[in-house]
């Protein structure tokens, strides 16, 4: 089971936020929409545990399926080391489970 996320984390020289966008084209609202859901609407999230790290597995608003790794900090800070589109078995795994 995993912590609640009060807040997302990001470095203060915004390493992780560029790290996103040259890496994966990933946006920082994509990953709002992955953790805190569409429109107010509870997101429907996979979490696993890798090691004392998360993975979560969630979709965007614009339909687009992340896989998004982090930590838990302090106050229920989440730091997001990648996010990136899921491959094609965390595709199928994600859909079964919906």
């Amino acid at each position: 089971m995993r912590p609640p996320i009060r807040e997302l984390f990001w470095e203060e020289d915004d390493s992780n936020v560029q790290h996103l966008w040259q890496s994966h084209q990933v946006r920082i609202e994509e990953t709002q929409d992955v953790l805190f859901g569409i429109d107010c609407e509870d997101p429907y999230l996979i979490w696993e545990s890798v090691g004392q790290d998360y993975a979560a597995f969630g979709e965007t608003s614009g339909g687009r399926l992340l896989k998004i790794l982090g930590e838990f900090r302090a106050g229920g800070a989440f730091r997001i080391f990648h996010a990136m589109d899921m491959n094609q078995s965390e595709r199928r795994r994600y859909r079964r489970r919906e």
